[in-house]
C-alpha cells in the first residue's frame, strides 16, 4: 500500500472469506497519523500481537529533511508508538516486516551517512522500534532497496536497483543482495542489460531460492 498525502494515511480492508461463498470486503478501520509537513506511507504488514507495522517517511518529525518514519499499532489501528530513522538529507523506508525474534527489519535508501548518492539502507529494531543495528549498502552511484524478507538461515534477502552495474545510457539493474543474520552481505547479483530494471518484491522458495 502506498499512499502520498498530507498525512500518513492508512486504510485496512479486511476481507471475509467463506468456506460455501464468497462475500465483499468491508473497511474494518480508517486511521491517519502525521503532522504539519508532509508523510508517506510505503508499506503495511501484520505483526504477531494481531496488530499492524507501517513504515514510510516522514519531515514532521526527526533530523530534517525526510526520515524513515516507522509506526506500530493495534489491532484496531490505533498507534502504540512511533519512530524516525535517519539524519538531515533524505532517508526513505519502503518496506518492514516482524522477524523471529519479534523485531523488525526495514530497507529503503539514505543519502546520509557518507553516502555519495543514495544508498541501500537496512534497519534492525527490538520490538519497541529501538534500533539494534543499521547497514548500509553503497556504490558511486543511486541504489535502492525496495524489499526485504528474513531468510530460514535468519538472514535477509534483499531488492531493489542499483546504478552501479549496468551499461549507459540507461545504467538501472534489478539488484538482490543476501546478508547474514547481522545483515552483513554474503553476496549480491545484479539482473538487466542497458534497459532500465527495477526490483519490487522478494521472497524465498520451498527450494531455498528466491
Amino acid at each position: 500500500m502506498k499512499i502520498d498525502e498530507r498525512n500518513f494515511f492508512l486504510v485496512f480492508f479486511v476481507i471475509s472469506v467463506f468456506l460455501t461463498c464468497m462475500s465483499y470486503g468491508q473497511i474494518t478501520f480508517i486511521r491517519n497519523f502525521g503532522g504539519s509537513g508532509i508523510d508517506i506511507g510505503n508499506a503495511v504488514a501484520p505483526t504477531q500481537d494481531g496488530g499492524y507495522i507501517l513504515v514510510g517517511s516522514t519531515n514532521s518529525y526527526g533530523a530534517g529533511n525526510y526520515d524513515i518514519y516507522l509506526l506500530k499499532t493495534n489491532a484496531y489501528g490505533d498507534s502504540v508508538w512511533a519512530k524516525t530513522f535517519g539524519d538531515s538529507l533524505e532517508d526513505i523506508g519502503n518496506s518492514v516486516s516482524q522477524t523471529a525474534d519479534g523485531g523488525y527489519i526495514i530497507v529503503g535508501s539514505t543519502k546520509n551517512y557518507g553516502a555519495t548518492n543514495s544508498d541501500v539502507y537496512l534497519i534492525k529494531t527490538n520490538a519497541n522500534g529501538d534500533v539494534t543495528w543499521t547497514r548500509r549498502f553503497d556504490g558511486t552511484l543511486n541504489d535502492m532497496g525496495r524489499s526485504v524478507r528474513q531468510t530460514s538461515d535468519g538472514g535477509y534477502i534483499i531488492v531493489g536497483y542499483t546504478n552501479n552495474a549496468g551499461s549507459y545510457p540507461d545504467p538501472q539493474n534489478v539488484y538482490l543482495i543476501k546478508t547474514d543474520a547481522s545483515g552483513n552481505m554474503v553476496w549480491y547479483k545484479t539482473f538487466g542489460s542497458t534497459r532500465k530494471e527495477d526490483g519490487y518484491e522478494v521472497k524465498q522458495t520451498a527450494d531455498g531460492g528466491y
